[in-house]
């Protein structure tokens, strides 16, 4: 995984995760598709044309988990070539994270199932690579009060 500004990549979002948070635990969906079909991940998916990456956020949080977030903020932006193989050409994903969720989460569109996990949970729970390690940084951050 590797980081890049958002400035750096906004014209080329290709797909969105958004971090959604409660009691220290993070919300992951169980993909139902490839690339890494079966494994863990924060809610995302694609980016549709003439949609920004905010919009597209909100949508795929909605589909996915029937959660809609008052306000969503761009936390990262990274490239995905390297998380564990799964792509053979960069895929630039905007990582947001959700305040204020309201709904009744449940599974949808291409989630089989949802988990809320701890960031040490996470990587014997099957999720992917870049999902634990921005867990990790989010915790090591919080720790420090960031």
């Amino acid at each position: 995984m590797i980081d890049l500004s958002a400035t750096a990549a906004s014209d080329i979002i290709h797909g969105v995760s958004i971090i959604c948070r409660k009691d220290q635990r993070f919300l992951l969906v169980k993909r139902a598709k490839e690339p890494m079909k079966d494994w863990l991940a924060f809610p995302g998916g694609s980016v549709e044309k003439g949609e920004t990456a905010e919009e597209a956020a909100k949508r795929e949080l909605f589909e996915e988990t029937a959660l809609t977030a008052k306000k969503l903020t761009h936390y990262t932006t990274v490239d995905l070539v390297h998380d564990a193989n799964s792509y053979d050409q960069s895929y630039f994903l905007a990582i947001f994270c959700a305040e204020d969720l309201s709904g009744d989460a449940k599974a949808g569109d291409d989630a089989l199932s949802l988990h809320w996990l701890y960031s040490h949970e996470m990587q014997d729970a099957h999720a992917t690579p870049s999902t634990c390690e921005v867990a990790r940084r989010l915790v090591a951050q919080d720790a420090q009060g960031e």
